[in-house]
């Protein structure tokens, strides 16, 4: 139990955490970057306004959450879809607190 630290295996750990921090902030990087893009096109306020078109109940977006969050990892999930989602919000009289609970 005791000295099973070695200093090949703290080198071997911080690599490994170090490639995995580095998987993430790429994740994020590119998620914020394609957020941003498609922000500059204004497609959240046509996607907003397809939305609406469609059904003006809460459960579409929340189900399309659903469906996003079973293919794309949470904090990239974020960054794409809050920006789509708040002209939807707004449309329905919702607020954010009520998409986070």
């Amino acid at each position: 139990m005791y000295k099973t630290l070695t200093l090949e295996k703290l080198k071997e750990a911080l690599v490994d955490a170090g490639t995995m921090a580095a998987s993430v902030m790429f994740l994020l990087g590119c998620a914020t970057v394609f957020g941003r893009l498609l922000t500059l096109r204004r497609i959240p306020e046509q996607l907003a306004g397809w939305m609406l078109a469609v059904s003006s109940n809460p459960v579409v977006i929340m189900l399309f959450l659903l469906v996003s969050g079973m293919f794309i990892d949470t904090t990239s999930n974020i960054v794409l879809f809050a920006a789509l989602f708040c002209p939807s919000w707004r449309g329905l009289d919702m607020t954010s607190c009520t998409l986070a609970c």
